[in-house]
C-alpha cells in the first residue's frame, strides 16, 4: 500500500508539473512576455539627438518591440556619438529594451581607425616573360595596389616548355585574375568547387598544358627590395610570377589576424564599457556582426605559417595555381586549391568569428553575427561561423509586389535547380535557392545548442517608388515561410532613426528594407501585428526541431545551404532536414538506439553524404565508417576516388580506398542496396521517400493534396508535437494532413488572436492522425498534440467542427458616416451611401488621403440573430488592417485573412455603435502631394511620387456581414 500511495504522489507531482508547465505555455501564447518580443535594425542615415532616440525607443516599446539593434553608420566613436550611446542605454533601460550594438559603422566591420598593417588583405600577382640562358637585372612589374600598401610573398619562376602556351589565360581575363576580383574563381558555389572555374572564359587545359614542379623555380631571395630581379635565367622559356598582398578594403580589419580584431575592441567596445557602467550585460546585451560584403580576403602575413601549420606541407611550389595554372596536374592543383581554401575557412572562424565571441564574453557581452551570409558563406564554412554566435542569424527577404499591377519588384533572386513547372517553386524566391542562409543559421543553432535562430527580416529592395506600401497582410507569408524554415526571432529590416516629432513619413532609407518607424501609417496598429509573431516566437523556441535527415555538407569549402527544395538528393517534402557540417560531424555526432544524435537532445534517422563530391579527407570517412558500426544509417554519394588535399600525400589515398572498401564495398555494386557493417547500415540507390517506406517509417506529415501550397515545421517539447503550418497561397485551401503522432488529441493554437480550441475532427491510424485543416488565404497556426488545457479538451457537440464555416445572417448596408483628418488634407466627415474605394471618390482629399479614416454605423440585431452565438464581424474587403471598436469596447486590429473577428462578447439586441478605423499607405498622399505647390505639402519626407503613379487600392470595400457558424 505504501509503495502505490508514493507512486500516486510521484504521478500526482508530475501530472501537476507537467499542468503548471502547460499552463505557463498557455499564459505566455495568450498575452506574450517581452522576451518573446520581436527586434528592429534602427538604421541612423540622419543626424540624431536625444530627443530622436527618445521618440524612437518609446514607440518601439509601445509597438511590442523587445530588442534594438543599433548602426550607427559614420557617427560611430566620435564624443557626440558616446554621449548618445549612453543616452540609449538609459532611456532603454527605463523603457526595458534590449541594446544590440552593431560592431561597426556599416557592415563588414568597416571603421575608420583600422592601420593598413591590420587591414584586410588579399593575395595579388604580376607576371613577365624571360627566354634564356641570360642574366636578368630588371625590376619586375608590380601588382596591383590598393590603398598604398603592398607587401611582398615570393617571386617564382615557371619553365614552360614549347608545347604549353605562355599564357593559358584569355587576354580580357588578365586584369580580373591579377586583382583577384573573382573570389567566384577562387571560391566557386557549392559542387563546382574546382579549379576549372578558373578557366570558365577559355578552353580547359589538360594535363599536358601542366607545369611539373621541378619547373617552378623559387627566386624570392634573388628579388632586391626595391623589387629588382637579379637572377642567371637558364635555357628555355620562362615565365615569372611575383606575388604579393595589398587591401582588400582601407577601412576592415584583417578577419585572420587576432592582433587586428584586439585593435578593434581597443577602439570600440573598450571604450563604451566605462560609460556603459551597469548596463554592461543587462541592457546592452550583444555586439552584433552583420552580413559580411567587403569581398574575398585571401591572405595575411602570417598566412604561410598558418597553411603549413594546419596542412603539413609548404605551399610556396603551389603558387602558380593560385595564378590560375596547372601544376603537376589537375587533380593534384584541385587538391592543392582544397587546403588552400579551408585554410581561409580556418582562418575566418577561429581568428576572427570565433575569437571576437570569445573576447566578447570576457567583457560581459554576447555576440551575434550574420557571418554566415555575404562573402564569408560564399569562402568559408558558414555553420561554423554560426556556431560560434550566442544568437546565429540568417537573413530573409520580402519578394515585394507592386500594389498596384502585382508586378514583383524583387527580382535578383532566382528558382534554379528547380521545375519552373512545380506548384511550390516560387516559395524559393524570397531567398534564392542557392543559399537559404534561415536554413544555414537554424542548422547551425539546431546542430551546435543553440537556443534559438534570429533573421534580419523582410528586406526588400523596390522599384516604381512603391516601398513605402508594405502592410503587414504583405508581409505575412514571408515571415511564416522563414518560420518554417527555421526562424525563432525577427529582427524587422528596416527602422531608419526618425528625425523629427511632425513631420511623417519623414526619415526612410530609400529602395531598402521594409519602411517599419514610427511614422509609418500603421503603426498604432502594429502591435497586433507583433504580437502573432511573438506568438510564433514563444511556441516554436518551446521544443526541439524534429528532422529525419542530416545533411553533410562534405569537407570542401565552399558550400551552399539550399533551400528544402533544391536539397540534392531531394529531401521528401514530408520531412525535414538539418544541415551538418565537418565539425559536427567529427566531433559531434554520436549514434544512440540506432539515430544519430547529437549532445544537446537533436536525433536524425539517417545521414546523407553529398552526391556530387569524390573525394574526401580521411578523418571525415573514418568518422562516417565508425558511426554505421556503431548503428547509424548512411545514405552514401558516389565512392570517393582519393583523398581531398595534400596533406599527408600519398598515404591518404591509400586510407581513403581501404576505408571505400569497407562503406561502398569492392566489387561490382547494383543500382540500389546496403550494406550492413557493425550494428549499421550503408544504403545507396534510394530516393529518400522510397527508403522511408522501405524502413517502414511514416512520413512526419503528408498533405493529401500535392498540390496544396503549404508550408510546415515541427518542434518536439517533452510529450508534446508541436507542429506550425501556413498557407502560402492567396486562396482558401482545405487538406487533410496527417502527422506523424499517435494516442494525442489535437489542438488549434491560433497565433492571430492567441486563442486555443480543440480540433474534435480528427482519427487516429496506427502511428499517424488525421487532421483536416481549412485555412484562409495566408493563413497559419499551430497544431499541437499532448498540451491539453481545459480549452483543448474534446468537443462533444456532435456537429463540432475542426474550422466551422459560416454563414451571412446580417449585412451592414449604407450609408456609413466617414471621418477623416483635415491634417492629412481629408474632409472632416463625409457620408458614404456605400462602401467603396478611396481612389474612385471625386472628392481629392479622399481620393488622396492617406492614414486613418473611422467608418461608424449604429445598428440592432434582428431577434434570430441576436440569439446566435458566436458572432463574427467579417469585412470582406479593407484596404490594408482595421481597428474595431464595438459599444465603447475596443475589440483588436484585423489585419489578416480570414478578415473577420468575434463580436459576440460586445453586440446586444439594440443601438450597437460600431467604429471601424481603417488605415491604409503613404503613397496616395505622397502621389496627391506631387501635384501641390511644396509651401501646400502636408507630408515631409526624403522620398516621393509623381502625379502619374497610379493610386493605390485604400479603405473599407467591404461588403460588411455579420456572421454565424452553421
Amino acid at each position: 500500500m505504501l509503495n502505490r500511495f508514493l507512486v500516486a504522489v510521484c504521478l500526482g507531482a508530475c501530472v501537476a508539473g507537467v499542468s503548471r508547465a502547460n499552463d505557463r505555455l498557455a499564459d505566455d501564447f495568450t498575452a506574450p512576455p517581452a522576451s518573446a518580443g520581436c527586434g528592429t535594425y534602427w538604421y541612423w542615415r540622419a543626424p540624431a539627438t536625444k530627443e530622436n532616440i527618445t521618440r524612437d525607443l518609446e514607440a518601439m516599446r509601445a509597438a511590442g518591440l523587445e530588442k534594438v539593434l543599433v548602426f550607427p553608420f559614420d557617427q560611430r566613436m566620435t564624443p557626440e556619438w558616446t554621449a548618445l550611446f549612453s543616452h540609449i542605454l538609459d532611456e532603454a533601460a527605463r523603457l526595458r529594451l534590449q541594446i544590440v550594438l552593431n560592431n561597426d559603422a556599416f557592415w563588414s566591420c568597416k571603421v575608420p581607425w583600422m592601420p593598413p598593417e591590420l587591414a584586410e588583405k588579399k593575395l595579388v600577382f604580376s607576371e613577365r616573360a624571360f627566354d634564356g640562358p641570360r642574366r636578368i637585372a630588371e625590376k619586375l612589374p608590380p601588382p596591383p595596389v590598393v590603398g598604398g600598401f603592398y607587401r611582398d610573398v615570393a617571386v617564382l619562376a615557371l619553365r614552360l616548355g614549347d608545347d604549353r602556351p605562355t599564357d593559358p589565360k584569355p587576354d580580357d581575363a588578365e586584369a580580373e585574375q591579377q586583382n583577384f576580383k573573382t573570389a567566384r574563381a577562387m571560391f566557386p558555389s557549392y559542387a563546382a568547387g574546382r579549379l576549372d572555374a578558373f578557366y570558365r572564359r577559355h578552353s580547359k587545359p589538360d594535363d599536358s598544358a601542366a607545369i611539373p614542379p621541378s619547373d617552378v623555380v623559387d627566386v624570392t631571395s634573388r628579388m632586391t627590395a626595391d623589387g629588382r630581379l637579379d637572377w642567371d635565367a637558364p635555357a628555355g622559356r620562362w615565365k615569372v610570377l611575383r606575388f604579393g598582398y595589398t587591401l582588400v578594403c582601407t577601412d576592415s580589419p584583417d578577419f585572420f589576424s587576432r592582433a587586428a580584431l584586439d585593435h578593434h575592441l581597443r577602439e570600440s567596445v573598450d571604450k563604451l564599457i566605462p560609460l556603459a557602467g551597469k548596463h554592461v550585460g543587462t541592457t546592452w546585451t550583444h555586439v552584433h556582426e552583420d552580413s559580411y560584403e567587403n569581398g574575398a580576403q585571401t591572405w595575411t602575413a602570417a598566412f604561410r605559417d598558418e597553411f603549413r601549420r594546419r596542412r603539413g606541407y609548404d605551399m610556396t611550389p603551389w603558387f602558380p595555381v593560385l595564378a590560375g595554372r596547372v601544376v603537376g596536374n589537375r587533380a593534384s592543383s584541385d587538391r592543392f586549391l582544397h587546403d588552400y581554401r579551408n585554410t581561409i575557412s580556418d582562418l575566418y572562424v577561429e581568428n576572427h568569428f570565433g575569437y571576437f565571441a570569445e573576447q566578447l564574453r570576457k567583457r560581459g557581452l554576447a555576440f551575434s553575427t550574420q557571418g554566415g551570409y555575404g562573402w564569408a558563406s560564399a569562402i568559408a564554412d558558414g555553420l561554423r561561423i554560426e556556431a560560434t554566435a550566442d544568437a546565429p542569424m540568417g537573413e530573409f527577404w520580402h519578394a515585394q509586389r507592386h500594389p498596384v499591377t502585382g508586378q514583383r519588384l524583387l527580382k535578383q533572386f532566382h528558382v534554379h535547380g528547380l521545375d519552373p513547372d512545380d506548384p511550390l517553386a516560387h516559395r524559393a524566391i524570397p531567398y534564392g535557392s542557392g543559399l537559404n542562409s534561415i536554413r544555414l543559421a537554424a542548422s547551425a543553432a539546431h546542430v551546435h545548442g543553440k537556443p534559438y535562430c534570429q533573421a534580419e527580416s523582410f528586406t526588400c529592395y523596390t522599384e516604381g517608388g512603391y516601398d513605402l506600401c508594405n502592410p503587414p497582410y504583405s508581409l505575412k507569408a514571408t515571415g511564416d515561410r522563414a518560420f518554417c524554415d527555421g526562424l525563432i526571432q525577427v529582427n524587422f529590416h528596416t527602422y531608419g532613426i526618425q528625425t523629427s516629432a511632425t513631420a511623417k513619413p519623414n526619415e526612410v532609407w530609400l529602395g531598402v528594407g521594409v519602411h517599419f518607424n514610427r511614422n509609418v501609417t500603421w503603426w498604432n496598429q502594429a502591435r497586433a501585428f507583433n504580437e502573432y509573431l511573438s506568438r510564433c516566437h514563444v511556441l516554436l523556441r518551446e521544443g526541439r526541431f524534429v528532422a529525419d535527415f542530416a545533411y553533410w555538407t562534405g569537407d570542401t569549402m565552399p558550400y551552399e545551404c539550399p533551400d528544402r527544395l533544391a536539397m540534392r538528393p531531394a529531401l521528401p517534402r514530408s520531412c525535414n532536414a538539418d544541415l551538418v557540417n565537418t565539425d559536427a560531424l567529427r566531433g559531434r555526432l554520436t549514434v544512440r538506439d540506432g539515430l544519430l544524435a547529437l549532445p544537446d537532445g537533436m536525433t536524425y534517422r539517417y545521414l546523407v553524404l553529398p552526391p556530387t563530391r569524390d573525394t574526401i579527407e580521411p578523418a571525415s570517412l573514418r568518422k562516417i565508417k565508425r558511426l554505421v558500426e556503431d548503428g547509424a544509417t548512411v545514405v552514401l554519394g558516389p565512392r570517393p576516388v582519393s583523398a581531398a588535399g595534400l596533406t599527408d600525400y600519398p598515404r591518404c589515398d591509400v586510407e581513403v580506398q581501404q576505408l571505400a572498401d569497407v562503406l561502398w564495398g569492392t566489387g561490382e555494386s547494383p543500382e540500389r542496396g546496403q550494406r550492413a557493417l557493425g550494428k549499421g547500415r550503408a544504403v545507396w540507390g534510394y530516393a529518400l521517400d522510397e527508403l522511408l517506406d522501405a524502413d517502414n517509417v511514416p512520413q512526419d506529415i503528408q498533405i493529401a493534396d500535392p498540390r496544396a501550397d503549404f508550408d510546415w515545421i515541427h518542434y518536439r517539447a517533452d510529450d508534446a508535437d508541436i507542429y506550425f503550418l501556413s498557407n502560402q497561397s492567396d486562396d482558401d485551401q482545405a487538406v487533410d494532413v496527417r502527422f506523424r503522432v499517435a494516442d494525442r488529441r489535437p489542438a488549434f493554437w491560433d497565433p492571430v488572436w492567441g486563442t486555443r480550441r480543440p480540433l474534435p475532427e480528427y482519427r487516429a491510424e496506427g502511428a499517424t492522425t488525421l487532421v483536416p485543416i481549412r485555412f484562409a488565404p495566408r493563413q497559419s497556426g499551430f497544431v499541437v498534440f499532448g498540451l491539453e488545457t481545459e480549452t483543448a479538451a474534446a468537443d462533444n457537440r456532435d456537429n463540432a467542427r475542426n474550422f466551422p464555416t459560416t454563414q451571412v445572417v446580417m449585412e451592414l448596408t449604407g450609408p456609413w458616416r466617414v471621418q477623416f483628418d483635415p491634417k492629412w488634407g481629408g474632409p472632416r466627415e463625409a457620408t458614404f451611401d456605400a462602401l467603396g474605394d478611396w481612389t474612385t471618390r471625386p472628392e481629392e482629399g479622399i481620393k488622396y488621403y492617406s492614414g486613418t479614416a473611422v467608418y461608424r454605423k449604429t445598428f440592432d440585431l434582428p431577434r434570430d440573430v441576436a440569439a446566435r452565438s458566436p458572432l463574427y464581424l467579417d469585412l470582406g474587403t479593407v484596404k490594408d488592417l482595421a481597428e474595431i471598436r464595438l459599444n465603447g469596447k475596443r475589440l483588436g486590429v484585423v489585419w489578416t485573412a480570414p478578415w473577420r473577428i468575434d463580436v459576440s462578447g460586445a453586440i446586444k439586441p439594440e443601438g450597437n455603435e460600431l467604429e471601424i478605423h481603417v488605415v491604409n499607405q503613404w503613397p496616395n498622399r505622397l502621389i496627391g502631394d506631387s501635384r501641390l505647390p511644396v509651401a501646400k505639402r502636408l507630408t515631409e519626407s526624403n522620398y516621393g511620387l509623381n502625379p502619374a503613379d497610379p493610386l493605390v487600392s485604400s479603405g473599407l470595400l467591404g461588403p460588411v456581414t455579420l456572421r454565424a457558424e452553421r
